[in-house]
């Protein structure tokens, strides 16, 4: 999955873009961002781990994309957040209808 939105080439370049193209409201270091995906990401998972539930492909692609956004484009101007968004449509993330 990551190599799907995150990776390529075994670069992070998804922030490597970001940090270069994009304009966030107040500054947040990778590593806040990346944390802040986690924790999001986890939030999301605890009910199936407390249910004692496999989560299938589609729903957890669906939950990281839900966290990948909110994490990495949360503090972004609308004018990045729409640009963000075609970014993951290019990637054929499963988003919400429009």
């Amino acid at each position: 999955m990551t190599t799907k939105y995150i990776e390529k080439e075994g670069t992070l370049d998804l922030f490597l873009t970001l940090d270069r193209d994009y304009n966030y409201v107040m500054p947040s270091p990778p590593v806040v961002r990346i944390n802040q995906f986690l924790n999001l990401l986890w939030a999301l998972l605890a009910k199936y781990v407390d249910a004692n539930e496999q989560v299938d492909k589609p729903t957890f692609e669906k939950l990281f994309i839900y966290a990948l956004t909110w994490a990495l484009a949360g503090l972004f101007e609308n004018e990045d957040r729409e640009k963000f968004h075609k970014y993951l449509e290019s990637r054929n993330a499963p988003l919400p209808p429009t």
